[in-house]
């Protein structure tokens, strides 16, 4: 794939990890959405050498529930992610 995308833990309690990889090049975007399709939190908002990144982020402020993990790579959604949250 072009960009791989995983989170961890999930379910989710406070704190995530997101790693992905890129094949090339590419502007990256990472939002965290609600189940209405809302966007909650932007988590990456970056330009990116090819390679693995690690983002650490903070959940305490989010309710329990279902969220989205959405990658956006050069303005093109490439995964959605499915994370719970305990």
């Amino acid at each position: 794939p072009e960009v791989f995308a995983r989170v961890s833990p999930n379910p989710l309690v406070d704190n995530g990890t997101i790693t992905y990889r890129l094949d090339a090049a590419a502007n990256i975007s990472i939002s965290l959405v609600n189940e209405q399709g809302q966007q909650v939190k932007t988590l990456v908002e970056k330009n990116c050498a090819p390679g693995t990144y690690t983002e650490k982020w903070n959940g305490k402020d989010l309710t329990k529930g279902i969220y989205f993990i959405k990658v956006v790579k050069d303005g093109e959604v490439k995964q959605t992610i499915k994370v719970m949250k305990g």
